[in-house]
């Protein structure tokens, strides 16, 4: 399993380069802007690290799921499902490799906008930057400002793994068909809000949307059951259906 989560994370390892490379450039702009107190500055490379955050989640999201999508459709890719390894742990390293990069990049990004908003804050600089928004209030809600985000994450790999199984069907129960793509996006959507509109129901019903931490603590545990059972069922579709 090991050797396989590395294979996983080397394949995306040119973009995580250049998503760490950009990272650091627009840190650097933040502190230029901090030693200058160019709140002009201040405010673009914030913006830029924000964005950068956003951007990078969602861009190696959608690589992930096209490297399944790929392998099942080029003999290169193909040849993986032909080593001496179970379906089960082939979807299990491509999750857990999803899982290391998301949340690893998640933390980064984090740990970065919190040690921003704590310099800004001792410069009594962020009110200007982050209109609207007060040190006080910031740091009171921190801890469920961080979970909150972390339950996103959470979220985000559920989407993954939901996607995962959309082109395992497609790949699957659909190969050969006439507009299996479409079918399989079709219930990729299907699924998604299926799965939010649960957790939009039970949450409503046991009252957790007025309290941000207790409504992240139920995303994070939802999405983790998601995440499981779409992971059996995919790679029970793999393993008993995937013709090479």
């Amino acid at each position: 399993m090991g050797s396989l989560i590395k294979y996983e994370f080397r394949k995306l390892l040119n973009i995580k380069f250049i998503i760490l490379v950009l990272t650091g450039i627009f840190q650097v702009m933040f502190l230029v802007g901090m030693a200058a107190k160019s709140i002009s500055f201040l405010c673009i490379s914030s913006v830029l690290v924000l964005f950068c955050a956003i951007i990078s989640i969602s861009v190696l999201a959608i690589l992930t799921i096209r490297v399944l999508s790929k392998e099942f459709n080029t003999k290169q890719g193909y040849m993986l499902f032909m080593t001496p390894n179970s379906s089960y742990k082939i979807l299990g390293a491509k999750i857990v490799e999803s899982v290391i990069t998301i949340f690893g990049f998640g933390a980064l990004f984090i740990l970065l906008e919190f040690i921003d908003v704590k310099m800004l804050t001792e410069k009594n600089l962020l009110s200007l930057v982050f209109v609207e928004l007060e040190s006080e209030n910031f740091w009171a809600n921190a801890g469920g400002i961080a979970l909150n985000v972390i339950s996103i994450l959470f979220n985000v790999v559920a989407i993954v793994a939901i996607a995962f199984l959309a082109v395992i069907v497609s790949a699957t129960l659909l190969n050969g068909k006439k507009y299996s793509g479409l079918l399989s996006f079709g219930l990729f959507l299907v699924i998604n809000f299926i799965v939010s509109d649960v957790i939009t129901r039970i949450s409503t019903a046991f009252n957790l949307a007025d309290d941000m931490c207790a409504i992240s603590i139920f995303i994070c545990v939802a999405c983790t059951i998601v995440s499981v059972i779409i992971y059996y069922i995919g790679a029970w579709l793999m393993e008993n259906k995937l013709s090479i």
